[in-house]
């Protein structure tokens, strides 16, 4: 009678989870309209006073957001970190959608010009941010 071969198996090798190598950050403007309707708006998108934006952020990684408005007048002013979210703490998680400002809106003014946003995202805290806003925008 004929015996099969006695099979040997290795052990299955156990792999840590794929982790992310790469900080990364999705952001995105919608602009509000008077019905409070969010259209994402393009790259060209020229706004006019009283236009109101909406900044939605999204994160690949757990990290520190810092997001900063660098006005066409030369001001600047911190929109994230927020004192409405984690009681002003900028850690943000991984794929989740951030609104910003919180339950406010970016409302450009009269004074023509070009408006920068900074989107900063880190795997540390930095130092050297302003304090954040504590009332609407």
């Amino acid at each position: 009678m004929h015996q099969p071969a006695s099979v040997r198996t290795e052990p299955a090798k156990q792999t840590a989870p794929l982790q992310e190598r790469y900080l990364g950050v999705s952001y995105w403007m919608e602009r509000v309209d008077g019905d409070s309707e969010h259209k994402r708006v393009t790259t060209d998108q020229v706004f006019r006073h009283d236009d109101r934006l909406q900044l939605n952020i999204l994160s690949n990684l757990d990290g520190y957001l810092y997001v900063v408005n660098l006005a066409s007048t030369g001001h600047s002013q911190v929109l994230f970190p927020h004192s409405a979210v984690s009681a002003g703490k900028n850690l943000i998680e991984a794929n989740t959608r951030y609104e910003l400002p919180p339950d406010a809106h970016i409302r450009f003014d009269d004074t023509p010009g070009e408006e920068t946003i900074l989107v900063i995202l880190s795997p540390t805290p930095l130092s050297g941010i302003a304090s954040p806003p504590s009332s609407e925008m």
